[in-house]
Formats: structure tokens, C-alpha cells, sequence
């Protein structure tokens, strides 16, 4: 979970960590080994998704000022993920 974004696809290309590269070269790396399965984060007002070429899933949430909510669940269970926004 981050407040930045890493992935470019998952914004709309401005509100990202300068070191997104980097970041994505980690989560990528032999060492992390397939660990990391999803990125959250918000920074970007509209919202986005993506699903990289590693499978690994970059969600940025709606930010509240722009009539998202600030809160919600996540369900995780093997072999998916799972998340509810308010109504």
C-alpha cells in the first residue's frame, strides 16, 4: 500500500514516485519471488487499474475529493483478492 503510484498504467502519468522504476524492479525481482500480488494506492484523483505483465494488479483508488470514499474492505483469500467499496 502507498499513497504514490508506481505503475504508469494505474494513473494518469503524473502523480507517480519519481523512483517508480525502481520500485517496480523490486516487486519484480527474483528476491520477492511472485510475493507481491497487488499495489494500492491513491494520489491520483479519477482512479485506475491495472494488471501488469507479471500479473500483479495496481489499483489506485478515487480520491474522496473527487467523490470517492475513504474507506473500504478487502477480502483476501487463495487465489484472489476481493475489494468492496461503500455504497
Amino acid at each position: 500500500m502507498s499513497h504514490v503510484i508506481i505503475h504508469p498504467e494505474a494513473c494518469g502519468g503524473s502523480t507517480m514516485t519519481w523512483d517508480y522504476e525502481e520500485a517496480l524492479n523490486v516487486i519484480r525481482s527474483d528476491e520477492a519471488a511472485g510475493c507481491v500480488a497487488a499495489v494500492l494506492c491513491g494520489h491520483d484523483h479519477s482512479g485506475n487499474y491495472h494488471r501488469d505483465e507479471f500479473g500483479v494488479h495496481h489499483c489506485t483508488f478515487k480520491s474522496p475529493l473527487s467523490g470517492g470514499k475513504a474507506f473500504g474492505l478487502m477480502k483476501v483469500e487463495a487465489g484472489y483478492l476481493e475489494i468492496q467499496a461503500p455504497t
